[in-house]
C-alpha cells in the first residue's frame, strides 16, 4: 500500500489497525526529511534503507535520496516520467519495471550502461542528444537481459555506427523486441529515410533467440536480411 499523508493524526488509523498484525512487520517512509517522518508517524522507529536489506521497491518519487541507499535493490519499479538521475549506483539492480509508465519519456545518460548485471528492462527510451538523456549505446553493456524489450526514440540515434554500439547480436536471451522510430512525420528526405533502413540495418538483434520482433513508425523500403 501506499499513503501520502503529510499530517500525522492521519496516521494513527494505519497504526492502530497494524497492532493486532504479526509481529514484525513493517511501515517503510522514504523522505527527504527523517525530522518529517518522524513527526508523521510518531513512535514508530525509523529504519534508514541503508541498514534495510530491501529488494524490490516501487516509487513515485524518483528524486528521493533514500533510493540510493538501498545498495541491495535487485527490483526497481518505477513509476515517475523520468528515472532517478543516480540510477548507475545500484549496482545490484537485476529488475527495472517500467511497463506501467506510459509518459516515461526520460534515461538519464551513463546510468543503465552501469547497471551490467541487469536481466529485465522493460523499456529504454532513447534520447535526444541535447537532452543529456541515454543514448542507444547505453544498452552495450547489458548482455544478460532477457524476455522482453522495448526500444522507443530510435529516430534520435544519429548515425549506423550509434545504432551498432546497442550491441544487440550479444544479447541472446531477448525473446521478444520491439522497436519504435517515433514521429515519422519529421521523416521527409532521401537521406533521412536511407539513415533509418541503416540503424534497423545495424541495430542487429540475436537472431536465434528472437522468437518475436515488432517494428513501429517506419518508413524504409528495406528489412534487414
Amino acid at each position: 500500500m501506499m499513503f501520502g499523508f503529510e499530517d500525522s493524526g492521519l496516521w494513527e488509523p494505519l497504526k492502530l489497525s497494524l497492532n493486532g498484525c504479526e509481529r514484525g512487520n513493517k511501515i517503510i517512509v522514504t523522505t527527504r526529511n527523517e525530522a518529517d517522518s518522524a513527526t508523521m508517524i510518531g513512535s514508530i522507529y525509523i529504519h534508514r534503507l541503508a541498514r534495510c536489506k530491501i529488494r524490490h521497491l516501487t516509487v513515485n518519487d524518483v528524486e528521493n535520496p533514500s533510493i540510493y541507499e538501498a545498495k541491495k535493490l535487485r527490483t526497481l519499479v518505477a513509476k515517475s516520467p523520468k528515472l532517478p538521475e543516480r540510477i548507475g549506483e545500484l549496482s545490484n539492480l537485476r529488475h527495472l519495471e517500467v511497463q506501467g509508465t506510459p509518459n516515461l519519456i526520460y534515461y538519464p545518460r551513463g546510468g543503465i550502461e552501469r547497471l551490467s548485471e541487469l536481466r529485465t528492462l522493460s523499456k529504454f527510451v532513447v534520447s535526444d542528444v541535447s537532452s543529456k538523456g541515454s543514448m542507444i549505446g547505453d544498452l552495450g553493456n547489458l548482455n544478460f537481459l532477457k524476455g522482453e524489450l522495448y526500444i522507443s526514440g530510435l529516430g534520435q540515434v544519429k548515425s549506423v555506427n550509434e545504432a551498432k554500439l546497442a550491441e544487440l547480436h550479444k544479447k541472446n536471451n531477448i525473446s521478444h523486441l520491439e522497436l519504435n522510430f517515433g514521429h515519422v512525420s519529421n521523416v521527409s528526405s532521401e537521406e533521412e529515410i536511407r539513415k533509418m533502413e541503416g540503424v534497423l540495418e545495424n541495430l542487429e538483434p540475436h537472431k536465434e533467440s528472437l522468437e518475436r520482433l515488432q517494428i513501429w513508425n517506419y518508413v524504409g523500403s528495406t528489412l534487414p536480411t
